[in-house]
Parts: structure tokens; sequence; C-alpha cells
């Protein structure tokens, strides 16, 4: 099966969504991202780099 990532405002919306959802319950149940990233099955970078994508439209977007 192949993989492939279309972006829409819309995705975009519910990335940050679920990313916020993410770290707001990380903080209010102190959980470090190496927990999560552990009951994921990814490395703790991963999940990082995952949480800390560029916004949809930023600079770094724009001048691809």
């Amino acid at each position: 099966m192949a993989r492939f990532s279309v972006k829409t405002e819309a995705s975009e919306r519910l990335q940050d969504i679920f990313t916020k959802n993410v770290r707001v319950r990380m903080a209010l149940y102190d959980i470090k991202q190496g927990t999560v990233a552990e009951a994921l099955h990814l490395t703790q970078a991963t999940l990082s780099t995952k949480l800390n994508r560029p916004k949809f439209g930023s600079i770094i977007h724009s001048q691809i």
C-alpha cells in the first residue's frame, strides 16, 4: 500500500487540534515525551518532530 500526504487546510487544522490535545494531556498528567513515544512505538525524537512540525503556510513551507 502506497503512503502519501496531502496537505489541506482541513488536515492541518486536524493536526493542530491533535497536537494540542496531546500536549494538554501530557501536561495534565505530567507525562514526558519519552513515555508517550514508547507507548506509540516511536523514538522520542520522532514524536518531538511530529509535535513541533512547522505550521501550514509558515515561511519554511512557502519557500518550498
